[in-house]
C-alpha cells in the first residue's frame, strides 16, 4: 500500500520468484560455479589443441 502496488502483484511477484529458486545453499552454489570455470578452462584448452592438431 505504501507504494500504491496492489496485494495481487505483490503476490504474482512473490511466487514468480519462489519458482525460479534453485534450491541450492551457497556453498552448493560456490562449488558449481568453481566446477563451471574449471570445465570452461578445460574446453578452452582442448579446443586450441584441436586448432592447432587440424593445422597439421
Amino acid at each position: 500500500r505504501e507504494y500504491g502496488i496492489g496485494y495481487s502483484t505483490v503476490h504474482k511477484w512473490i511466487q514468480g520468484q519462489a519458482k525460479t529458486q534453485s534450491g541450492k545453499s551457497p556453498d552448493e552454489i560456490k562449488a558449481m560455479e568453481k566446477r563451471l570455470a574449471s570445465l570452461s578452462e578445460e574446453n578452452e584448452i582442448l579446443k586450441k589443441a584441436l586448432g592447432f592438431l587440424a593445422q597439421k
